[in-house]
């Protein structure tokens, strides 16, 4: 440890290794870090006038002694900052960074005799708040750099890095105190102290200009520094090579300094020697060059030696011997230096692992006079482990490696290990430096290493070099077994890299690189370069390393070199506004893609040398794709091999250019689905291209009739979806139930060559077995409504969904036998999603992956009927909660739902999403700790974004010095109540729907409510849907006078439709009956409507009524005789069906309806369970009866018919062939059952 801090050791070297006749008395003591003994400290003496006299530090066991003091008063005071407690002065009163009056503490009276017992214990510093702002340039840019923040005396205290896209900084946790700051670092601009100070080059004064920053205080979080540009045609750049003996010096440390010789900033040199700094203002600098790697001397430009190594780190010698450089609008690159070795003997080594044979990334290094016995010189090992000693006198050595790594053991050269305090005497191997030109070189130390890491040299694969991290980003991410990213560790300029994770486990390798700087291709562990797709859980073959408590594991990586294709893509003669090129290897595989930067300019990513093949996709864009060179390819969907190869061999290959000819779309695909009674089905064709990507949707119109968009040349799959109770198939004739099928493999090609395809008829069969999936919905407070269950099939794909009702219940349409996975989600209250059976979902992720749902979810069968308890209990996420509400600032109205955006201060940009609900409620919960703020990033139509707190944020949103802070403490913190008020701008007429008995919301999700627009002669205009909340929002074209009425499902809500103002109606609205609303440019109208609840009379259905397919008919209605009910009708619960009526095929009849005499029911009906089924009706084929149904006499069954259990069957009823009949159903007397059946 005798270097390991430069004020420290050299004050431990006088205290332990001198020699010398004592002189005068000592002041000793102990120093304590809340209680404990304080392995390294700081004391200073001071006398009554508080000037400071001499300082000391302490041994591992917190003994601190100064002696030789002269006789007289002093005052002693303890430093603690550095190490995170409060200073304090003797005896016992807080000093914070030692500024107080000495005065007040107890005066140390030192006569001949020593003073001993002078205890101090520093009590821990409470760093709870943080500073934090932006850094800008005029033009409102991002600028690069850092705030430096330093202490009450003006030390250094912190450097903030800005971030390079915001410009937001922020620093670590500060105690209370005084600080000031000042930008550093920066390229291009002028600095500053805060604030508005001038402060080019840190040339001014602190303390004396600045504005102190006082914490805790109001504005710690708006520290915004908006820098100037340096002028025009002033500054420069500064730059040089860097020679030795033997020709160019890489990784050579530059510093410049200022004026006034203290240190600005580093650069490095490259391979070639070579340095530039970044654009620097009009002003005098001195540089100085530092390499210990080669015991060459460090200088001072213009070739002045430091003889003593302190002359190259002190402002008064650089300044005095040094030569300035004056930069007045010009560059000054012939700044050069030729480092030499300093006269006298040499002593070289390499630091290296015992365990693995790598070189260890440094250390700190000592050189021990053996006759004097103490430490006479101190350097620092390379990266690559390499230390010289140079400039020797002759004599008798020791080198102590006193300072390695953490994990390593302090070690002499010889293999004695050697920890602090090492007394060398009887330990180690001498090294005799004869004369001044003894070179004792291969001194090597094999260091000894505890602990659990991933270690390892990262190199090139075409000449073994290894690649310098300091020329750019070379290193090693580090992911979990579970693909989670735990971060990225950096090599060394050796190539060398150390992981040490938190503990044991399996884990995977990436090595990543700088590929502009290096040209090299990342890699996966083990031995698997990468293009795109670098995440190791998607990388087939990737392999995890096992790493047990106390191993190493050595992963060294071999990078391939790689380079860059490069071309434009135009669209005809123009630049491509949007589109892709994708490149393949010399086998047709797929390699890369990439866009452009929209001008049509586009670059790979580095790759392999070899040969590719290029293709430029078109057809999403209205052009036809091509394969380089200048031939077309329909969708990329050609023998790529068929182009010309691109030859990637040395070098980048740039110019591939590709001009697409415009699509021309003159054809379409047209035909109908019905069923096998030739009646329609209502649903949608899915088109997919030749490659099987989703083309078109073309729902269908009357008559089961569809139609596509025009469409180009080529080839085409299509299969049927959304169909009601039908089973889907994909073109032609190929069964695809809940799309499990692949059209293209299994299905028939429709080619589109010149004409129309008119002919695509689909006849679908009915479901005749399955049923409907139902549950309810709670939450930690009960049930839930309007929360989304999602049914997806047996590969995790998306079919259809539910939503809740104020009970928590869902019920899905009828759907086909199979296996289903359900999800349930609802983010308006902060619950976490759900994949049943009772599989939170932890990630947001998770719910929305195929994969994952299908390896942990459990599937529902629907092979036996209804499942009617399906289930969820919703949870809120452990962890914090943050919670608010939208509201429009001007009517005081929940907004309509809106995206909300989850931002960490500390990172400064979004980490999560969420949409608010249709009453402007949001949630964030399971949250870590942490300081946010909420942003509403997308609201509706004409509001403004904003952030918590009142500021409006325009995206994109620079979050830094505005909007409040949310402090989420710890995992029980819940913060509720943040709402933020959005301003408005538009036109619009906006309101609430409620019931007129109860006051309540009219949840439009449970119904149809909407609002309809006349123009003041009474034309229809568009207007709103009513959401769950009640609210409705109109957004206007044209001020003016309109009429508004407001209509309703009656059947579902029971309430008279209503034209403003308060003028209730039936069917019979009339809007130019009701009060004109006449609004001027940019007003808000707030129409509120109060609707009056109808008398609960059961509707009656006129005879000989005709009822539209997919028609609904309400809970209660009485429909009369001889009615005629198209297919796809719904008859809801409780319905009274009189005699004679003919319902059409496929229908679905809820539970407990009466179905009259006489009456006929189409083929692939679905009864209810607890139906009464009077006398005589016809049940046509295919159809299934629900459980504890009454079917009475002389009914008729029809063939493949499916009867539940515990029906009961009235005399002389007759039941076809192929009627399933399940256990437990009654059979009267006199029926006739033929044969087939299953019973």
């Amino acid at each position: 440890m005798l270097f390991k801090n430069f004020a420290f050791s050299t004050l431990l070297f006088i205290s332990f290794f001198n020699l010398g006749v004592a002189e005068g008395a000592t002041i000793s003591g102990t120093m304590n870090f809340g209680g404990q003994p304080a392995p390294e400290c700081w004391v200073a003496f001071r006398d009554p006038g508080g000037f400071f006299i001499e300082g000391t530090g302490c041994d591992p066991s917190g003994n601190w002694a100064s002696p030789d003091l002269p006789p007289g008063t002093y005052y002693v005071t303890a430093h603690g900052e550095s190490w995170g407690f409060v200073s304090e002065l003797y005896d016992g009163i807080a000093c914070p960074w030692e500024v107080c009056e000495v005065t007040d503490g107890l005066a140390i009276v030192l006569a001949e005799s020593d003073v001993s017992g002078i205890a101090f214990d520093l009590e821990p510093e409470e760093r709870i708040y943080q500073l934090s702002g932006s850094v800008l340039d005029t033009d409102g840019n991002a600028v690069s750099g850092a705030v430096r923040l330093y202490n009450v005396h003006g030390g250094h205290l912190q450097d903030l890095w800005i971030d390079h896209e915001t410009g937001f900084f922020q620093s670590e946790p500060l105690a209370s105190g005084t600080f000031y700051a000042a930008t550093v670092y920066t390229d291009g601009v002028l600095d500053e102290a805060w604030a508005n100070e001038s402060c080019v080059n840190q040339m001014c004064d602190l303390l004396t200009d600045a504005m102190p920053i006082f914490v805790p205080s109001e504005g710690n979080d708006s520290l915004h520094f908006v820098l100037e540009s340096i002028p025009v045609d002033t500054g420069g750049h500064i730059g040089g090579q860097v020679l030795g003996p033997d020709g160019p010096l890489s990784n050579v440390g530059i510093e410049l300094r200022n004026a006034r010789g203290d240190g600005l900033f580093w650069v490095g040199t490259d391979a070639e020697g070579r340095y530039q700094t970044h654009l620097l203002a009009n002003d005098s600098y001195f540089v100085v060059a530092h390499n210990d790697q080669f015991g060459l001397r460090s200088e001072v430009w213009n070739d002045v030696p430091c003889v003593e190594e302190w002359h190259c780190w002190n402002p008064g010698f650089i300044t005095a011997h040094g030569t300035e450089i004056v930069l007045s609008g010009a560059d000054e690159l012939d700044i050069d230096f030729h480092l030499v070795l300093p006269p006298g003997g040499l002593i070289s080594g390499q630091l290296v692992d015992a365990d693995t044979g790598l070189p260890v990334m440094g250390g700190g290094m000592a050189l021990i006079d053996v006759n004097a016995g103490h430490g006479v010189r101190n350097t620092g090992a390379g990266g690559d482990g390499m230390y010289y000693f140079s400039g020797l006198a002759p004599g008798n050595y020791k080198v102590l490696a006193e300072w390695p790594p953490e994990g390593y053991t302090p070690e002499l050269y010889g293999g004695d290990h050697c920890p602090w305090p090492c007394d060398p005497a009887e330990l180690g191997d001498v090294i005799v430096i004869e004369n001044d030109t003894t070179v004792a070189s291969g001194a090597d130390i094999y260091l000894d290493f505890e602990g659990t890491r991933i270690v390892g040299q990262i190199t090139r694969s075409d000449t073994g070099e290894p690649v310098n991290g300091h020329d750019g980003w070379i290193g090693v991410e580090l992911h979990r077994a579970n693909g989670e990213h735990l971060g990225g560790w950096g090599a060394n300029e050796a190539g060398l890299y150390e992981i040490r994770p938190e503990g044991p486990g399996d884990y995977y390798l990436v090595a990543t690189n700088d590929m502009e700087r290096h040209h090299l291709m990342n890699e996966v562990w083990e031995d698997i370069p990468c293009v795109d797709e670098c995440y190791p859980l998607a990388v087939e073959g990737a392999d995890l390393v096992s790493l047990a408590e106390g191993e190493t594991i050595v992963a060294s990586f071999g990078l391939d070199p790689g380079y860059r294709i490069s071309g434009t893509l135009n669209f005809g003669a123009e630049p491509a506004w949007d589109g892709w090129v994708n490149l393949w290897n010399a086998s047709g595989e797929h390699v890369a893609g990439m866009g452009h930067d929209g001008m049509g300019n586009w670059m790979s990513p580095v790759l392999p040398q070899g040969a590719y093949y290029a293709t430029a996709h078109g057809e999403f864009f209205g052009f036809v794709s091509e394969l380089f060179d200048n031939r077309t390819c329909p969708w990329e969907a050609c023998d790529v091999t068929a182009g010309d190869p691109i030859e990637l061999l040395d070098g980048d290959v740039e110019g591939i250019l590709f001009e697409l000819e415009p699509e021309l779309k003159d054809f379409e695909i047209s035909g109908w689905i019905r069923d096998m009674r030739d009646q329609p089905v209502g649903g949608m064709v899915r088109l997919f291209n030749v490659l099987g990507w989703h083309v078109q949707d073309l729902w269908t119109h009357e008559a089961g009739r569809f139609r596509s968009q025009p469409l180009a040349n080529g080839t085409y799959y299509a299969v049927t979806m959304h169909t009601d109770r039908m089973l889907d198939e994909a073109w032609k004739d190929v069964p695809c139930v809940n799309q499990m099928c692949d059209p293209m493999t299994d299905g028939t090609p429709i080619v589109v060559a010149g004409g129309d395809v008119t002919d695509l008829n689909f006849v679908l069969e009915p479901i005749t077995a399955g049923g409907h999936i139902g549950g309810q919905v709670r939450g930690p407070d009960g049930p839930v409504a309007h929360t989304w269950v999602e049914i997806r099939n047996a590969n995790g794909e998306h079919l259809t969904g539910a939503t809740t009702d104020a009970s928590g219940y869902y019920r899905t349409v009828r759907l086909a036998a199979d296996n289903y996975y359900v999800i349930a989600q609802n983010e308006r209250l902060g619950l976490g999603r759900m994949i049943w059976d009772d599989v939170a979902c932890s990630e947001d992720w998770q719910c929305w992956e195929n994969w994952f749902i299908r390896d942990h979810g459990t599937l529902v069968g629907l092979w036996n009927g209804d499942r009617p308890a399906i289930d969820f209990d919703l949870v809120v996420p452990p962890g914090g909660r943050i919670s608010g509400q939208l509201i429009d600032a001007e009517t005081g109205l929940p907004v309509m739902g809106g995206w909300m955006a989850l931002i960490d201060s500390e990172v400064g940009h979004p980490v999560r999403g969420v949409g608010a609900g249709g009453d402007g409620m949001y949630h964030f919960s399971g949250l870590a700790p942490g300081r946010y703020k909420i942003l509403a990033e997308g609201p509706p139509a004409g509001y403004t974004p904003e952030l918590y707190g009142g500021e409006h944020c325009f995206w994109p949103c620079d979050p830094a010095g505005i909007g409040a802070e949310i402090v989420i403490e710890s995992d029980t913190t819940v913060a509720t109540g943040k709402n933020i008020h959005l301003d408005f701008e538009g036109t619009r007429i906006a309101g609430r729907v409620t019931r007129g008995d109860t006051g309540e919301p009219v949840d439009g999700s449970a119904g149809w409510v909407g609002l309809d627009l006349f123009s003041e002669t009474g034309d229809w205009l568009p207007g709103s849907q009513v959401n769950e909340a009640g609210l409705y929002s109109i957004l206007l074209d044209e001020p003016g006078p309109h009429y508004l009425a407001v209509f309703n499902d009656m059947n579902q809500h029971h309430l008279m439709n209503e034209v403003w103002h308060d003028k209730p109606c039936f069917h019979d609205c009339n809007p130019m009956a009701g009060d004109l609303i006449t609004l001027v440019w940019g007003e808000t109208f707030v129409a509120d409507f109060e609707l009056t609840a109808m008398e609960r009379e059961l509707p009656v259905i006129e005879h000989r009524a005709r009822i539209h397919p997919s028609a609904r008919i309400g809970d209660g209605s009485v429909i009369e005789e001889n009615v005629v009910i198209h297919a796809f009708a719904y008859l809801g619960p409780d319905v009274h069906v009189t005699k004679n009526a003919q319902v059409g095929a496929f229908c679905e009849i809820g539970p407990g309806v009466y179905i009259g005499q006489n009456s006929v029911l189409g083929p692939g009906c679905f009864v209810g369970d607890n139906t009464h089924i009077d006398k005589g009706v016809w049940l046509g084929e295919a159809s299934s009866v629900g459980h504890g149904a009454i079917i009475g006499k002389d009914v008729r069954i029809g063939d493949f018919a499916e009867i539940r259990d515990s029906v009961e069957l009235g005399k002389s009823v007759r039941v076809a062939s192929g009627v399933c009949i399940e256990h437990g159903t009654v059979i009267a007397k006199d029926s006739v059952i033929d044969t087939g059946n299953c019973h």
